[in-house]
């Protein structure tokens, strides 16, 4: 993704209300992104469907195969360079 795309997907989720920008505190040249209301909301709301979901998974399998699932998809993660934000324990 360039930079210019990225800038505007960045752009438009503050348009939306979903993040902000404030001023970084170690360099006034620089904007950090935080969560606005409506961003913790929709996190907020993420969350809540995933622990439905996890708990529909394994109402419909074993811990155990939802366990293993769970572990692939962190490998997959992990390997594609994602894994600075492990999945949360459900």
């Amino acid at each position: 993704m360039s930079n210019q795309g990225a800038a505007k997907i960045i752009d438009e989720m503050c348009d939306r209300g979903y993040v902000e920008r404030v001023a970084d505190a170690n360099d006034g040249r620089a904007k950090t992104l935080v969560l606005a209301v409506r961003g913790r909301a929709a996190l907020a709301a993420a969350r809540k469907f995933h622990v439905k979901y996890e708990k529909k998974l394994r109402a419909q399998s074993s811990n155990r195969e939802v366990d293993i699932l769970r572990k692939q998809l962190e490998l997959m993660i992990q390997q594609a360079g994602l894994d600075g934000a492990p999945l949360r324990a459900l």
